[in-house]
């Protein structure tokens, strides 16, 4: 993920209470604009920063705020690991998910162990962790790039993956750098044995280490790969970006119909056997594989997944946003409660609004049932507030004519404590009259538009709005990097 790619399409307007006047000056080159914006044919850069994509439809940010769990791995029914956003580790007992300390606050991409004591957790900035059956304690990886993937074949043979090619190998008593071969960003990682281990990443990219070094594999592909997983040295899935599902024979790479639309990214995969395989991913996405198809399945939740581990066929946990855990029993899936991730606030719509200015804004989080406090920070009066569910808070809010310009952290307070989301809202200064090129002048006052500039206002609109939504479709969602 970059940091995992995030970011907030620039609105060049902002909407206020009353009549909006655009001057004709503007018209050309914003017609001009939205004719470029929508003729796009070349692919879009991957987004700085991540980890939901587009999973909250209000507000068309991407999201990777505390709270999105993004690794699942276990090795009972009653002793898994899931790491996330803000350095969280919980672990299940079996009746209970707990939070850990994990001694640090980066997002967590990656968990793989070989034993309940000896479990490692990998993210951003070259961290990686290590759980000694009592304590998680910071291991030097020599690197400062992410790391977003992990795996194993056992304690003493231990691979971490991630941006720029990088690949780490542990040896049992320390972590060293291998070439790779590449410089793309590296995601998912899995094998079979020490010599049969396969990466993946971005523009399609999948290596093999063959016990002495990386090679790349056709993969037939430009997509971003993410996860990778199998049952034998002939029979691996890997999944990606546009819905991708590849299948390894032993032989070579083919793609299989995911019956996914090509708008959602896949993030994992597991399975039990090689006719029962789940694959996760954006906006609640959840496909089995039976040996002869891939099947829609519902996973009863909304936010995006991004990861899934198993210790039978019966016994499987999804991971994802917002500290979604899903389970499956082998008939159905269920939301499971309890995970302690505290409260969390993930996004606010609209994420900005002018000095002066009183509007109603929808608050994204976790765990925010009971909320005893909304605050936007000074110059920011809440109104009032309520709280429609444990991940939303609607509010009407009013901002001081004389507020100064800038961002503001947003924060809900329960009894559990307070999430805060940095920077979250902004309070712009009002524009001034006779301003610049797409100057949209929000007074109070009347302006006469004749029929013919209302008709090419309302076209321009729909042209600029459909020009960012294609963007924000097309724009590469989540990926870890």
């Amino acid at each position: 993920m970059t940091d995992h790619r995030r970011s907030r399409a620039a609105q060049s307007c902002s909407a206020r209470q009353g009549t909006v006047s655009c001057r004709p000056k503007a018209v050309a080159l914003a017609l001009a604009v939205a004719v470029l914006l929508l003729g796009l044919t070349s692919p879009l850069p991957v987004l700085a920063a991540a980890t939901g994509g587009f999973d909250n439809p209000q507000t068309g940010q991407l999201s990777a705020e505390p709270g999105h769990l993004y690794s699942v791995w276990g090795f009972s029914p009653s002793d898994v690991f899931a790491v996330g956003a803000s350095g969280i580790v919980l672990r299940y007992d079996g009746s209970s998910w707990n939070e850990m300390s994990s001694g640090v606050s980066v997002r967590l991409w990656g968990v793989w162990g070989s034993s309940p004591s000896d479990v490692f957790a990998v993210g951003a900035s070259g961290t990686i962790v290590h759980y000694d059956g009592s304590s998680w304690n910071a291991v030097s990886s020599g690197t400062t790039d992410d790391f977003l993937g992990v795996w194993g074949n056992s304690a003493s043979d231990v691979f971490a993956v991630g941006t720029s090619g990088t690949v780490l190998h542990f040896d049992g008593e320390s972590w060293s750098t291998m070439d790779s071969g590449t410089a793309k960003s590296l995601c998912g990682i899995w094998g079979t044995s020490p010599s049969n281990v396969i990466a993946t990443g971005d523009d399609g990219v999948i290596i093999r280490y063959d016990g002495e070094s990386w090679h790349p594999e056709a993969s037939g592909t430009t997509a971003y790969l993410h996860g990778a997983w199998g049952t034998s040295p002939s029979d691996i899935f890997v999944v990606g970006e546009s819905g991708t599902i590849l299948h390894y024979d032993g032989s070579s790479w083919t793609a299989m119909d995911s019956a996914t639309s090509d708008w959602y990214w896949l993030y994992s995969v597991w399975g039990s056997s090689s006719s029962d395989v789940f694959v996760v991913g954006q906006s609640s996405t959840l496909r089995h594989f039976d040996g002869t198809n891939w099947t829609p399945m519902d996973s009863g939740t909304t936010p995006g997944i991004w990861d899934v581990w198993g210790s039978s066929s019966s016994d499987v946990f999804a991971v994802g946003n917002l500290g979604t855990i899903i389970h499956y029993d082998g008939t159905s899936w269920s939301v499971l409660s309890g995970a302690a991730v505290g409260v969390v606030v993930n996004s606010i719509t609209p994420f900005r609004a002018i000095q002066g200015e009183t509007l109603d804004v929808t608050i994204i989080g976790h765990n925010l049932t009971g909320a005893t406090e909304v605050y936007l920070g000074e110059d920011i009066t809440v109104n009032s507030y309520a709280v429609e569910s444990a991940k939303r808070i609607t509010a009407n809010i009013t901002i001081d004519a004389d507020a100064s310009a800038g961002p503001r952290d947003v924060s809900v307070t329960t009894a559990e404590g307070t999430g805060t989301l940095t920077d979250g809202f902004t309070i712009q200064a009002r524009p001034e009259e006779g301003g610049g090129l797409f100057d949209c002048s929000c007074g109070e006052e009347e302006t006469s538009v004749p029929p013919a500039g209302l008709a090419i206002g309302m076209t321009l609109s729909g042209l600029c709005w459909g020009a960012g939504y294609y963007l924000a479709r097309r724009a590469r969602p989540p990926t870890r990097r």
